[in-house]
């Protein structure tokens, strides 16, 4: 960062003191600091620079198993990229994991993935995690990024994320269910289950008009009887509560 603001004119000289400019431009400055961690990948070696890629898709941080997981290689394999990476200071160990060393090396080595390849990617690596037996709450993140139409896996992840977290973040949970339903047909024998579980987040986080809209939509199937006296107790809660849930 002190390079990109040495080159970017963003310091001042004043004797032997160096201070800030007054009005730094972000956007050149995160761009040089971006070209400046480019030019240090830049000079790794391909199985390193590979190994990298793939690290900056499981995120800001991540496992040495993890890694070798996703890489399909023996936790012994990743040890030597992983040190050069570390020489070159682009990632740097912590107690139980590793981490690039600030979000602009995650993001400048992000970006050299082609777009094309980001979801792909994204899908490989949450079947690799949840094949090795991750948690459905390190691998949804993945899911939401690369799953596809149709894909069942992810709706389970995303719903059993959801559940997990309804109680302390509704509305963070909704956001789950309503990327499962966009991934379901419209036949989809669940797709009922997790319309109503989406209209009780809504309704628990106060998006009353949103689940006013999912329970009009909801009501135009034959629900099961138990699922429609679920609807119906959302949306009286939400009329009840100035809503415009409309039954």
């Amino acid at each position: 960062l002190l390079a990109a603001l040495e080159a970017t004119g963003g310091l001042v000289r004043v004797g032997s003191e160096v201070d800030l400019k007054d009005e730094l431009d972000t956007q050149v400055l995160t761009a040089a600091a971006r070209e400046s961690i480019l030019a240090r990948f830049a000079t790794l070696d391909d199985e390193t620079t590979a190994m990298l890629r793939t690290a900056s898709s499981l995120g800001a941080s991540f496992t040495t198993e993890e890694l070798a997981v996703v890489l399909d290689r023996p936790v012994a394999a990743v040890v030597d990229p992983l040190g050069r990476a570390t020489r070159a200071g682009l990632v740097e160990p912590g107690a139980t994991n590793w981490s690039f060393r600030h979000e602009l090396f995650h993001e400048a080595i992000e970006s050299t993935i082609a777009a094309p390849l980001r979801a792909p990617l994204q899908l490989a690596i949450a079947r690799r995690l949840t094949a090795a037996g991750a948690a459905p709450e390190r691998v949804v993140a993945h899911y939401l990024l690369g799953a596809q139409p149709g894909d069942t896996d992810a709706v389970v992840v995303l719903r059993t994320v959801a559940s997990r977290i309804a109680g302390q973040s509704p509305a963070a949970a909704s956001q789950l269910l309503e990327r499962a339903l966009d991934l379901l047909s419209s036949t989809a024998e669940e797709r009922d289950d997790i319309t109503v579980e989406l209209i009780e987040m809504l309704m628990w986080s106060g998006e009353l008009e949103r689940a006013g809209d999912w329970v009009t939509q909801a009501l135009t199937r034959a629900l099961p009887p138990e699922l429609e006296a679920r609807v119906h107790e959302s949306a009286a809660r939400a009329s009840s509560s100035g809503g415009s849930a409309r039954v």
